[in-house]
């Protein structure tokens, strides 16, 4: 089972996302400065897998305690960066 690698965001179709071990605050900076987005960022935040699917915070929480990749999450029923890295 492939592991949980990037935080990403996808907005419009679009996913923006920065290898461990960045966080989501990353993310959104590098799309305001970089892509020249406009804040607020309103994205769905998730995550990348090594393998490159996206998932939403909920579906990355099941996928990462199914694989063993966390034990606990800070959040119930939710993946946040800090439990991956």
């Amino acid at each position: 089972m492939p592991n949980i690698t990037h935080v990403a965001i996808l907005q419009q179709d679009r996913i923006y996302s920065l290898p461990k071990p960045n966080r989501h605050a990353d993310v959104i900076r590098m799309m305001i400065t970089e892509h020249g987005m406009e804040g607020p960022v309103n994205g769905i935040q998730g995550f990348l897998t090594e393998i490159g699917g996206f998932m939403n915070r909920k579906d990355a929480a099941k996928f990462a305690v199914a694989s063993g990749q966390v034990k606990n999450l800070n959040v119930e029923g939710e993946l946040f960066s800090e439990d991956l890295w």
